[in-house]
């Protein structure tokens, strides 16, 4: 299923185009006036937000100082002088990563933007803040690879994610030997949940970065709902709602995502729960492939990106297209 009249700006190209996109990054900054680190957050909203998602979920072991994702119009109120505050904006002009970052400006020094224009790279360039400029013109959930990939190297650079963790380079070499595989599976899961309610659950930090990125690209790709809940912590609560549905079958298909390196403990729940559900639900297992986490976390991502966009063009359905946002965000321009 390629470029139709339906996918009028080739969202399904550009996740074709993912592993290229991460190779035309390359981040270099000046860091010598940050000094001591002692968190990070990033700041973002959408699409622009999931880069931070990512860091924060999915390298959460791997991580030397705390790294928290803030998405709103305020900021918290532990972001103090040794905070590094990474704001991103793909368009630039987002209305509560302009707020977050004017907040942040009051309480610490250590600011980097990312963004491709807009009003927060005239501010950027205004105060001298430092920041990089990716490259434009894309909807910004699809610039995850130069947003995520420019965040990588930076906190490579300031020695906050070990280089030896990531190797991007092969993780992009991995993408591309294995895209195929991975359009062809997505394509094969979009067609199991047609019109069912897509109900995700996944269990490792890798997991939850990924089962985020997935059921947002529901809602804007595919224009599903989609309900997303995590191991073990669903098993306490909404495990008793699932028991209890009476057409699970004909509304709903369950998608579980595990990790390849998972503990034994997080292996038994994925096992337990998987073997409860199907006894009511459509269910499959989706597990990450690759060597390195990096690899891991992008192997769900791509797969379920492909899954988002063919769900929409089997529905007849635009992926692009995200008339309800644009209007709030025009809504919001007027105040």
């Amino acid at each position: 299923m390629e470029k139709s009249n339906i996918d009028k700006n080739n969202m399904l190209g550009l996740v074709d185009n993912f592993p290229q996109m991460m190779e035309r990054i390359a981040v270099n900054l000046d860091y010598n006036k940050f000094g001591l680190i002692e968190k990070v957050v990033i700041c973002g909203m959408g699409g622009s937000a999931i880069a931070g998602n990512i860091i924060e979920l999915g390298f959460i072991n791997n991580i030397k100082i705390p790294v928290f994702v803030n998405k709103d119009f305020d900021i918290p109120q532990y972001i103090d002088g040794n905070t590094l505050a990474i704001i991103i904006s793909y368009s630039g002009n987002t209305k509560e990563s302009i707020s977050m970052l004017a907040l942040a400006k009051i309480k610490t020094s250590k600011i980097i933007i990312i963004t491709s224009g807009g009003k927060l790279l005239e501010i950027a360039k205004a105060d001298n803040l430092v920041h990089y400029v990716v490259p434009n013109a894309l909807p910004p959930r699809a610039a995850l690879p130069y947003l995520l990939t420019s965040v990588i190297q930076i906190l490579q650079n300031l020695g906050i994610i070990s280089k030896d963790l990531i190797n991007i380079v092969e993780s992009i070499d991995f993408l591309k030997k294995n895209l195929d595989f991975y359009r062809k599976v997505g394509a094969k899961i979009a067609g199991k949940i047609k019109k069912k309610v897509p109900i995700i659950i996944t269990s490792s930090g890798i997991c939850k970065a990924a089962g985020l990125r997935f059921k947002n690209q529901l809602n804007e790709n595919s224009k599903r709902i989609a309900i997303l809940d995590n191991l073990p912590e669903m098993c306490h609560n909404f495990l008793e709602a699932l028991s209890a549905e009476k057409k699970p079958k004909t509304g709903y298909f369950v998608i579980l995502l595990t990790d390849k390196d998972e503990t034994t403990e997080q292996i038994t729940t994925a096992r337990t729960i998987f073997g409860i559900l199907k006894k009511k639900f459509d269910i499959i297992e989706i597990s990450s492939k690759g060597n390195t986490i990096l690899d891991r976390i992008l192997s769900l991502i791509i797969l379920t990106d492909y899954v988002s966009v063919f769900l929409a063009l089997l529905n007849n359905i635009d992926p692009t297209s995200i008339e309800a946002i644009k209007s709030y965000k025009k809504e919001m321009e007027k105040l």
